[in-house]
């Protein structure tokens, strides 16, 4: 065995000497290919590597047991590099290493997919034009972290919030303002006409001593009391106030869209873009509300208005694009993407255990609490995600032992698959602060220094494998 054919290799400092016919095993491998060329006549050869010594000791037990593991203390990027230049598949690794060098390159493969998925949209400042354009994109798209951008974040906000709660304080009563006799006359033109001109006749007083509810007409006299003729169909419609709101919020969203439109790099990936798209819907279906409203008198019409109206709740989305630079934003949505099987996968469980409760309990329960098994669908969902409403509950023991079942049972899969998600979310959470934390060391202009080492030259070791 002593006269066999060996190799010298020196690596880090260390002499390493094998046997030829260890590396002849395996020669699609980089130390296998240099055995193969050298003859079996020919003397020890010496080759150096300058490589690190840890992956090269990996690499050496693999060619002496036919196991490959790699060493707890390398990171497996690294350990990547080592295999790429030995030439050895990863596929080689005993699964106690197999398993933690794939879950470190799919964690790697979701950061570089993460840190693609933003949408690229920059302007060159090739001209003063151009960097206008620029600096405008930057500030409206909050692409940056100026003062302005987070003052027009703010406004952009609050100007969001005071559409979406002036639509909602619309809808209550006290806050909506009953027709004038006039009005009265242009609503009702086509089907009240000539009872509405006898009844203001009738009345030949002011309208502010007008007010109709309650289908009614009331008429203040001098003494400050109320009296009632015939009744009309009523209606009530905006406050000026909250029309002004209205108006003041969506000149400014005009606006905005403007500059978007006028300083954006590519009006193509603009216009991708289903939140940009929801906006300029909204945008167009408040532009169509304050038409409808100017030229619109027939009560007709009030199915459109009300259409229109409650499409500028799409305005709320704006909230979704103001915030789309996040980190958690960024994060929650890529999370939602890279897991969409997995949820498709709890809904599929929860649609399959619902449905089967659902039956079971429409069996066992007594008809008059659930008649119907689509009853029965409602309260196997608010069971099994354990939200419990109420307004549909078992009675019989058996009912309430099936329901009991499912609930455990809803708990158990919820808990299963969701830290899935979770997991995926607070891994790509911390790449997105790594990834501040060095934008902002490059911004204030860190770097790292390095002092140089002494090195004490040492005497090289030799090692001698049989």
């Amino acid at each position: 065995m002593a006269n066999k054919p060996r190799i010298t290799i020196n690596v880090s400092g260390l002499t390493f000497k094998v046997r030829r016919d260890l590396l002849l095993e395996k020669p699609e491998t980089y130390l296998g290919r240099i055995a193969m060329k050298t003859g079996l006549s020919e003397e020890d050869l010496d080759i150096w590597i300058d490589r690190p010594l840890d992956s090269f000791q990996a690499v050496l037990t693999f060619y002496q047991t036919g196991e490959f593991h790699m060493p707890p203390t390398i990171c497996p990027k690294a350990f990547k590099t080592e295999l790429d230049f030995w030439r050895i598949s990863y596929t080689d690794l005993e699964e106690c290493c197999l398993y933690r060098y794939l879950q470190f390159m799919d964690d790697m493969d979701k950061k570089s997919k993460f840190l693609q998925q933003q949408t690229k949209l920059e302007i060159r400042d090739d001209n003063g034009k151009r960097r206008v354009r620029s600096k405008i994109w930057s500030i409206i798209d909050n692409r940056e972290k100026s003062i302005g951008a987070k003052i027009f974040l703010f406004v952009g906000i609050s100007f969001v919030l005071a559409s979406a709660i002036t639509m909602s304080i619309n809808t209550l009563p006290q806050h909506r303002r009953f027709l004038t006799p006039c009005e009265m006359q242009k609503f009702y033109k086509d089907d009240y006409n000539n009872y509405v001109e006898e009844e203001i006749q009738f009345l030949s007083v002011p309208c502010s001593h007008i007010r109709i509810y309650d289908d009614r007409i009331e008429v203040q006299d001098v003494e400050g009391n109320f009296t009632k003729p015939d009744s009309l169909p009523t209606l009530t419609i905006k406050n000026e106030a909250f029309m002004t709101i209205e108006y003041i919020t969506t000149t400014f969203f005009t606006v905005e869209l403007f500059f978007r439109l006028l300083c954006c790099p590519s009006l193509k990936v603009y216009f991708m873009s289903w939140i940009n798209l929801a906006d300029i819907i909204s945008l167009i279906a408040g532009y169509m509300t304050i038409v409808v409203y100017a030229i619109t008198e027939n009560h007709q019409q009030i199915v459109m208005k009300d259409v229109l109206e409650h499409l500028q709740v799409l305005r709320l989305l704006r909230l979704v694009r103001y915030c789309q630079h996040f980190s958690t934003i960024q994060v929650l949505k890529f999370s939602m993407k890279q897991n969409f099987r997995d949820l498709l996968v709890l809904l599929l469980y929860l649609g399959i255990g619902i449905l089967i409760f659902a039956n079971i309990i429409y069996l066992v329960e007594d008809n008059s609490k659930i008649n119907n098994i689509p009853q029965a669908w409602w309260l196997g969902i608010i069971t099994m995600t354990t939200v419990g409403y109420g307004d549909v509950t078992p009675v019989t023991p058996t009912g309430k032992a099936v329901c009991g079942i499912c609930a455990i049972g809803g708990v158990i899969l919820i808990s299963v698959i969701l830290p899935i998600f979770v997991d995926s979310f607070l891994s790509l959470y911390g790449i997105a602060q790594l990834n501040l934390t060095s934008y902002r060391k490059q911004s204030h202009g860190v770097t790292v220094k390095t002092e140089n080492a002494k090195v004490t030259p040492q005497k090289i070791p030799t090692i001698s494998w049989e």
